[in-house]
């Protein structure tokens, strides 16, 4: 198929794209940036847009404000620079999760905003933000700037808590603590393939090597990213090596409400209790240190 007629608009600055997503005649407007994700919908007719507002030109979109506590992310930032730390002093799973996402032509090309707009359930980086605490920075000429915290920016699959007029324009993600490790597994039919399940977390040490605080966010396993941090409770105060990763990962996913009689929800599960452990285990080794 090809894609419905649509009318293309490219702004050079932020205040452009603002006054372009705020159309008096109720048109519905769209914004494309790496377009990764949706030239396959608009092909598909799947989105029938009116009007493109491409964000490809706005410079203001790939700035790395790093500050004492959290480092800002433009939303034109690529995946690639991502992957190759190219985007300044942030948290190193990132890059672990950036690493994931397609391959070599579409990290190059797609960006974070744009993966956090389309809220895809099994991409790597909506789930990145709900286990950082990031924060969704949004303009719109009604309603101004405002900041969305990222575990109530998705609300389901394909849909998030963005007006129709907002652009999302940053993410603000806080600095890792000295001693804090990532972990990020992901099971896909092949690499780049879309996941079947994942999961990534970030164990948090004092310095004698006890774990202080566990995160662990699921993704393709439901409508957004699941957390299931406080299914990981019973690691803190035992030592880094000594924690039963298995055990606590396989609670972490029967936690969750059960899957009804939805086969492939309950295969996915299985194998997000196993990318879970992985991903554990891998964070308690040295290649998890946040150096």
């Amino acid at each position: 198929m090809k894609p419905a007629p649509v009318t293309l608009v490219r702004p050079r600055g932020v205040a452009e794209c603002l006054a372009a997503l705020d159309p008096a005649d109720g048109s519905v407007v769209k914004v494309i940036a790496g377009g990764q994700s949706l030239m396959p919908m608009l092909a598909l007719r799947m989105s029938t847009p009116d009007r493109l507002v491409d964000v490809g030109r706005v410079a203001e979109l790939t700035a790395v404000v790093p500050g004492e506590r959290v480092v800002e992310l433009g939303a034109r930032i690529r995946h690639r620079q991502l992957v190759d730390g190219a985007a300044g002093p942030a948290p190193a799973i990132l890059g672990m999760a950036a690493r994931h996402i397609g391959h070599d032509a579409i990290r190059n090309r797609g960006t974070l905003g744009g993966s956090l707009a389309h809220a895809d359930p099994a991409a790597e980086l909506p789930a990145v933000m709900v286990l950082l605490d990031a924060e969704i920075v949004c303009r719109s000429l009604a309603a101004g700037t405002r900041t969305i915290p990222a575990r109530a920016f998705f609300l389901g699959p394909y849909l998030t808590a963005m007006r129709d007029d907002e652009l999302l324009t940053a993410v603000r993600v806080p600095r890792a603590d000295v001693g804090t490790r990532y972990g990020f597994v992901e099971f896909s039919p092949r690499h780049g393939d879309y996941a079947r399940a994942g999961a990534l977390c970030a164990v948090h040490t004092d310095p004698d090597g006890t774990v202080r605080r566990v995160g662990a966010v699921l993704f393709a396993v439901g409508s957004t990213p699941v957390d299931v941090s406080g299914a990981l409770a019973a690691a803190e105060g035992h030592p880094l090596l000594a924690c039963p990763w298995e055990d606590l990962a396989t609670d972490a996913v029967a936690s969750l409400p059960p899957p009804g009689e939805d086969g492939e929800t309950a295969a996915r599960r299985r194998l997000a209790a196993v990318a879970l452990r992985r991903a554990l285990q891998q964070a308690s080794t040295l290649d998890g240190w946040v150096r």
